[in-house]
């Protein structure tokens, strides 16, 4: 019953195929059909206008312009701005829409989703390796290959809850 909303984000990868809909981005392989994007369903984690702590930690790392302000099935959303690419050799997903500074992935294996942030004008499913157009900073376009055994340094925020234990101090001492 769920119905693909833009046709740009179906992709075949090693046994379904993924296609955005109302709900999220789906799985379908034979019969069945599986929610991948169920953890990003509401505002948080995916949206951080609900929470204006979120915004300041941000600061703090001086990443403030990294957080998204949008729930996830909204950036799906964007007609012919949405791809959807399978990096084969890590077994990755790599959703991405031009109208956002940043893409998501999603990670087969351990079922769990990341943002990067650069912006991915057009995809290719260059089997085995995925290529992309990417927009720099600088507005400038370099093609990229997606797969990278040897990744480079980055930079991180990593959002976790908070851990309470017994008083809130704890909990203020690890926000801190």
């Amino acid at each position: 019953r769920d119905v693909c909303i833009n046709a740009s984000t179906i992709c075949g990868i090693d046994s379904s195929v993924l296609f955005a809909s109302d709900r999220g981005l789906m799985a379908i392989s034979g019969s069945t059909v599986t929610h991948l994007s169920a953890d990003l369903d509401g505002y948080l984690p995916s949206c951080i206008d609900l929470s204006p702590i979120i915004s300041k930690i941000a600061a703090i790392a001086s990443m403030e312009g990294k957080l998204s302000k949008t729930e996830f099935r909204n950036y799906l959303d964007g007609a012919l701005s949405v791809s959807i690419a399978y990096i084969y050799a890590t077994g990755e997903i790599v959703v991405s829409n031009k109208q956002y500074t940043y893409s998501y992935l999603y990670n087969m294996q351990s079922g769990t989703w990341s943002k990067v942030d650069y912006v991915i004008q057009q995809m290719t499913n260059h089997y085995p390796e995925p290529y992309a157009v990417i927009k720099e900073a600088d507005s400038s376009l370099h093609l990229r290959e997606l797969y990278n055994p040897h990744r480079s340094e980055t930079e991180m925020l990593l959002l976790t809850k908070p851990v309470k234990m017994g008083t809130n101090s704890h909990k203020r001492v690890l926000q801190s």
